[in-house]
């Protein structure tokens, strides 16, 4: 039986004119991360919102937004800790030490853009989702690109559009999806695809997996969110996500982390900005309706019932996601 939660606001960071595209927990959730549309990656305590350090991610004239920021899994020893990835919309790709605000590494993708990121879980590699319909994987090592997953063509099923989302799902497959509507695993033994599912459209960082689960935000004005398995190869859950008769038009969706995927969320834009569910029911237990401009970019910390929504007015807001037993308990404290 699913219990009772509310949805309880602890701050928000100031606003301002550069939207949050990006926003990601570090992996001890210690620090929240932001990529924005000034070209500045901006790093911010996680327990008081307070701001640490901002970094230009600049590499013309111009400065480009920061469509996607990524921690590196701290999981080679060897390897110096706490280092970001950051990418801009001119094809610039950064590489920056957290803890000290230095930049360790930067590359430029030639006359292209990158829109999207991750990592795969062991840190050793990483993929960038591009304009030119294309998801270039790249040895972390090296910072070499040691596979280039081709859009279609008469020969081989591929992207016909731009790729706005990609989620590693193991060592040797990567899911994406993008504005052909188009959901496709990759397998990097072959850099084939070997599942396709028509139906989202992706526009932003909007897809997640829990077991033979794709969690998907589709910007449309109906059926904006969705749940697909990966076996069966269909759609097996859709609604529409509606406030006093508004759509909201999704940008990001995720599930939460801490509990194993026991919840997930989905941001947009129109009508409510985010609404929170309960996994197994698929039954929403809230939603947050106050956020000027809409919700780019949400992430679920590593260890805690915490989220950051990254928002279009330039704020960075984090919200607790308990249960009314839990909120109980602290107000009589």
């Amino acid at each position: 039986m699913e219990k009772p939660r509310n949805i309880v606001f602890e701050y928000s960071t100031p606003e301002s004119e550069a939207q949050v595209f990006s926003v990601r927990w570090s992996p001890d959730d210690n620090h929240i991360a932001t990529g924005c549309s000034d070209g500045n990656l901006k790093l911010y305590s996680s327990l008081s919102g307070a701001l640490i350090r901002s970094m230009s991610c600049k590499l013309s004239p111009e400065p480009c937004p920061v469509t996607s920021v990524r921690w590196r899994p701290d999981k080679i020893i060897s390897k110096t800790r706490n280092v970001l990835l950051a990418i801009t919309c001119d094809g610039g790709i950064f590489h920056w030490h957290a803890s000290s605000g230095k930049i360790l590494h930067t590359l430029k993708l030639n006359e292209n853009q990158a829109l999207c990121s991750d990592f795969n879980s062991e840190g050793t590699s990483f993929a960038i989702g591009c304009k030119d319909k294309t998801v270039k994987v790249f040895d972390e090592g090296t910072k070499e690109i040691i596979a280039d997953l081709n859009e279609g063509n008469v020969h081989q099923i591929g992207h016909d559009n731009r790729i706005l989302s990609i989620k590693w799902l193991d060592y040797n497959y990567i899911l994406s999806g993008g504005w052909d509507n188009n959901l496709l695993v990759w397998d990097l033994r072959n850099n084939q695809v070997i599942r396709n599912f028509y139906g989202p459209r992706v526009y932003g960082d909007s897809l997640d997996v829990k077991g033979d689960l794709i969690l998907a935000g589709s910007y449309n004005i109906e059926e904006q969110l969705q749940i697909w398995s990966m076996s069966e190869g269909k759609c097996v859950f859709t609604e529409n996500l509606t406030y006093e008769a508004r759509s909201c038009m999704a940008y990001a969706a995720q599930f939460s982390r801490h509990d194993n995927g026991k919840a997930f969320a989905v941001g947009g834009v129109g009508g409510a900005q985010a609404y929170f569910y309960d996994t197994q029911s698929r039954k929403p237990f809230g939603v947050v309706n106050d956020i000027n401009k809409g919700v780019y970019s949400l992430d679920f910390a590593q260890n805690s019932d915490r989220i950051a929504l990254g928002c279009g007015d330039g704020a960075m807001k984090v919200f607790r996601y308990v249960d009314q037993v839990e909120e109980n308990l602290d107000l009589e404290d």
